[in-house]
């Protein structure tokens, strides 16, 4: 799922007690927003990892999380910081999926230590995808916790948050789903 809807990806067999790994810019080679659905006859289970590479071509670092098993209106995300201090910095990205067949009309909301503050509101199309920039609402802030809610159907909600060193260059990641909320 990208910014613009669903793009078909690869069909793969696999065969009991086996383990596949599909890269997705074989397919999506010039789109940096992805989400990805499995679907599949048997039971399975899938995760994803995001890798990024260093100027010199190697992988540097990267992030994983399990998937999301069900969509739900209410997503949870405790993690998230934008601060910046001599050391480096924090970015924290929400990533906000829409699975489901109709327009979700989205709102995101961020609990800081000193108060709940608004975030921005998007329309998700069926089969689309967002990342959302926490500074951009919430700038400068050591601890953040995001809810993501839909009006409308069900979606699925994770983050991503990157460390820059002081010469701001990213060293490290994490990233989950969220917490279902309904």
């Amino acid at each position: 799922m990208t910014e613009t809807g669903p793009v078909a990806g690869p069909i793969v067999e696999l065969k009991p007690h086996a383990r596949a790994s599909v890269n997705v810019a074989d397919t999506l080679t010039s789109d940096w927003l992805v989400s990805t659905r499995v679907t599949s006859d048997k039971a399975l289970v899938c995760e994803r990892t995001t890798y990024w590479n260093s100027q010199g071509g190697s992988r540097e670092t990267a992030h994983s999380s399990i998937g999301a098993t069900a969509t739900a209106k209410t997503w949870y995300i405790a993690e998230g910081s934008t601060g910046r201090d001599d050391a480096g910095s924090f970015e924290t990205w929400i990533m906000v999926t829409n699975p489901g067949p109709g327009a979700a009309h989205v709102r995101l909301s961020y609990c800081t230590p000193g108060a709940v503050k608004v975030g921005p509101s998007c329309v998700l199309e069926a089969g689309a995808r967002r990342s959302v920039r926490v500074a951009d609402s919430v700038p400068e802030e050591w601890s953040v916790s995001t809810s993501v809610e839909s009006t409308d159907g069900g979606i699925v909600a994770e983050y991503a948050t990157f460390w820059y060193n002081s010469a701001d260059r990213r060293q490290c990641a994490h990233g989950s789903i969220g917490v279902p909320g309904d």
